[in-house]
């Protein structure tokens, strides 16, 4: 139906051989609608499929102009229609209409399109046809909104897309892909080669060879290349994808691509692999190894420091859980399975230490420490964690164990030999005073051969007297109970002090004993007075006794690394360098003690803890046969080389 109808009427159509001919059934079946208009009488005829298409009955008698305006154009249109006849009607050209109708009863809007002509030879009558376009018009509009939702979408994501043509040249680019590179959305699409100018130099040739390389059937190219935006200069990154189609004979055809914006993902997954290569780099230099296994798929992997840590190649495959197994430590493996137990079922965490037994018959501590993935089921889908080496910390561990033990040991010895020293030295005096007083008793004296007898008992007391006042010393100073007092002490007075204290032994030994005089100024050393003639004292005197007639001990004195060093040379029996481990241990006389030379084994072990605890060392170089140098290592007074501040006196415990 069409606006230049004049009001219809009833009755056959002055055409009705036309309407019932064999063309016209064929076009009703093709879903045309035939309608005429005599425009001198006014009347108008529809076939059945006109009427259809407006919801009337086959046979029904086609409304009037009046009726068809009120009833089924849509009121958008009817201006537009009226408009369209007028023009018709003055030019007599052809006249083609679309709008929309609503539907008899249903009131449903189809969009129909008609066209028609004046009669050939018969000005006054109109033949027409309609089309019933409305799917045409759905499918047009569903487009439209698609591509209105992907311009969303492509705003949003920042994406674009577009075609080139069979040989590359011609193209056409969305909006988007337009503002992607800085153009204004209403901007002509480049040609191919305009691009290379917006493209950084360093991507050119390889975007280039990307775009003039045929895209194989059923292949996908993918790049990224710089841009430098045509807008504003800013540099971006972008990331094409494209296919080209292909005909059923291999023709390529269209080249269809999308462009997308990755220049902050591309810098977020640079972030990401830089802090993961820190992550690794810190993990290897921490000794730590991570490990993965999939229990779904079965693969495992593990980082080259895993490997390392259990002695295994860098490059070699992870271990399976019965080979891992099978190199824990036999006493630790009981251990393993039973932690490995527990955190498949969600009941622990991972997180134990056992001995792990490498290939090459090495046992090393590890300590694994990670977490088991369940699915909703409680099925372990993932294990992972770290493993690190932890065999120093164990060795450290045992040695500060073993130290306790032995400190707290040495501790009990030191408060027993205390104890003991005390209850000992009173008896003792008892009987060297007892002693005494019987030789001086003139009223009933004794006899020449009690009085021998009463020396050894004498001789032998003072003896153990001087054991037990050197035990109850050492106790003290292991303890830190002998008070120490350090101050400037003149070296060369020391040391005639105690040349001329030990000089009665010496000549009766035979041995002549000598102040080479220090080459130090001022002669000062920073020491407790009273200890450091006990030092002298105790290295002159094993001089003398350890030495052989004619013999001679020198001592002497130099500067070095800022401190002083007072040297006891002797030219007596030596020492095996076997046993010279030994010297500085309490009550050991390094291979002397059958040797008839009176000593309690404890004077070195007192000078090595005297001179530490005033801040210095001792050493000892010695040939068995030839003599021995001991060197007492003391620090300088203040102010001379020396120590910067003066010396904090020993606190009296």
């Amino acid at each position: 139906m069409s606006e230049p109808s004049p009001p219809a009427s009833s009755g056959a159509p002055a055409a009705q051989a036309l309407f019932d001919s064999p063309l016209a059934h064929a076009v009703a079946a093709a879903g045309v609608g035939l309608w005429e208009v005599d425009l001198e009488t006014g009347r108008e005829w529809w076939n059945d499929t006109t009427l259809a298409m407006y919801g009337l009955p086959a046979g029904s008698v086609a409304p009037t102009r009046a009726e068809w305006r009120e009833r089924f154009v849509h009121p958008d249109d009817l201006a537009r229609l009226r408009a369209t006849a007028e023009e018709f009607e003055r030019t007599g050209g052809a006249y083609a209409a679309e709008y929309r109708i609503r539907r008899a009863g249903s009131g449903e809007v189809r969009w129909l399109v008609s066209r028609s002509a004046f009669t050939l030879g018969q000005r006054g009558r109109v033949l027409g046809v309609t089309l019933d376009v409305t799917d045409r018009h759905s499918a047009e509009r569903r487009a439209r909104q698609a591509e209105a939702q992907l311009g969303h979408a492509a705003r949003q994501v920042g994406f674009g897309f577009g075609l080139r043509e069979p040989g590359g040249e011609r193209g056409e680019w969305s909006p988007e892909l337009k503002q992607l590179w800085g153009l204004a959305p209403d901007a002509p699409t480049p040609q191919r080669d305009e691009i290379f100018a917006f493209i950084v130099p360093g991507d050119r040739e390889r975007v280039r060879q990307r775009l003039y390389t045929p895209i194989e059937p059923g292949g996908l190219s993918e790049y990224s290349f710089d841009v430098l935006r045509v807008d504003d200069g800013q540099r971006r990154t972008l990331t094409t994808r494209a296919y080209t189609e292909y005909d059923d004979e291999g023709r390529p055809g269209r080249t269809f691509f999308a462009v997308i914006d990755t220049t902050e993902l591309l810098a977020r997954e640079r972030e990401i692999a830089e802090l993961l290569d820190v992550q690794q780099m810190a993990a290897e230099a921490a000794g730590i190894g991570t490990w993965d296994r999939d229990a779904l798929t079965g693969v495992d992997r593990w980082s080259p420091e895993c490997a390392r840590i259990l002695g295994e190649p860098e490059d070699a495959p992870p271990l399976s859980r019965e080979a891992y197994l099978a190199l824990v430590h036999d006493d630790d493996r009981a251990h393993v399975r039973s932690v490995w137990a527990r955190a498949d079922g969600g009941d622990v965490p991972l997180d134990f230490e056992f001995r792990f037994v490498r290939r090459d018959g090495q046992v090393r501590w590890v300590r694994s420490r990670g977490r088991v993935e369940l699915d909703a089921s409680g099925r372990v889908v993932r294990r992972r964690g770290v493993i690190f080496d932890i065999t120093e910390r164990r060795q450290a561990e045992a040695e500060r164990h073993a130290r306790e033990l032995a400190e707290r040991s040495n501790a009990a010895k030191t408060e027993f030999l205390s104890r003991m020293s005390h209850e000992l030295r009173t008896p003792l005096n008892a009987v060297l005073g007892f002693a005494q007083l019987m030789t001086l008793d003139s009223a009933d004296p004794l006899s020449p051969r009690q009085r021998e007898r009463l020396g050894h008992v004498q001789t032998a007391g003072w003896h153990l007297l001087a054991l037990v006042n050197d035990v109850l010393d050492l106790a003290r100073i292991e303890a830190r109970k002998a008070p120490m007092q350090p101050e400037a002490v003149a070296l060369s007075a020391a040391v005639t002090e105690c040349i001329a204290m030990i000089a009665p032994k010496a000549g009766e030994a035979g041995v002549a004993v000598h102040w080479e005089g220090p080459a130090l100024e001022p002669h000062e050393v920073w020491a407790d007075p009273t200890r450091l003639r006990q030092l002298l004292l105790n290295l002159l005197s094993n001089g003398v006794k350890y030495n052989r007639r004619g013999g001679w001990v020198r001592v002497g004195a130099q500067r070095r690394d800022g401190m002083a060093v007072v040297s006891v040379r002797d030219s007596g029996l030596g020492i095996a360098a076997a046993r010279v481990d030994q010297l500085f241990q309490p009550f050991s006389r390094a291979g002397r003690e059958a040797s008839g030379i009176e000593g309690t084994g404890l004077g070195l072990a007192l000078v090595k803890l005297l001179v530490e605890q005033m801040g210095g060392a001792v050493e000892v170089d010695s040939t068995e046969g030839a003599g021995s140098e001991f060197r007492l290592v003391l620090p300088l007074p203040p102010g001379l080389g020396g120590l910067p501040v003066p010396v904090t006196p020993w606190p009296l415990e």
